[in-house]
């Protein structure tokens, strides 16, 4: 399903401005690719789009050739609610986490989803998300860390829906 377009105003190279589509999404969807692409993210996006609900979706809506983190950055700013999907390995993306913090930035409403881990595994960094902060320490500056940390922290202390990890194939 197409994002809602409305109009968006942007100065062109000779500094003429120029109306540009904008995209609007009801639902931003983040979610670690290997964790749950093939069984529970398939089936969740499709009944949020069959329910009429406009939902970003990385696959669908960027395309070969845009800045991934431009896009994304740009789809949380325009969505009404976030849901990220916290599974196993969901903290050994970069990008997982980068989105997670952009949520919270945004102060966008998040109703955060447990995969197959629970909410403190998450808010304490423990297990597979301990041992990926230490991997992401070595690589990223002190103050992204900290920034992941603290939004990791903040979205796993909000109510959220915890799912057993399940074969729905």
């Amino acid at each position: 399903m197409d994002a809602q377009v409305s109009s968006g105003r942007s100065p062109s190279a000779n500094g003429a401005v120029e109306e540009l589509p904008v995209c609007n999404y009801q639902v931003f969807l983040s979610f670690r690719r290997p964790d749950v692409r093939r069984n529970f993210i398939k089936y969740f996006y499709d009944h949020l789009i069959g329910s009429g609900i406009v939902a970003f979706r990385d696959r669908e809506e960027i395309n070969p050739g845009e800045r991934i983190n431009t896009k994304i950055v740009e789809a949380i700013k325009r969505s009404d609610i976030c849901i990220p999907v916290f599974s196993k390995d969901f903290a050994s993306s970069a990008a997982c986490l980068m989105e997670a913090a952009q949520m919270v930035e945004s102060e966008k409403p998040i109703l955060p989803i447990f995969y197959g881990v629970k909410p403190c595994v998450v808010q304490y960094r423990q297990g597979t998300y301990g041992t990926a902060f230490i991997k992401h320490e070595g690589r990223r500056d002190a103050e992204t860390i900290t920034k992941w940390k603290n939004a990791l922290a903040n979205i796993a202390g909000i109510l959220a829906f915890e799912l057993e990890d399940v074969d729905m194939g």
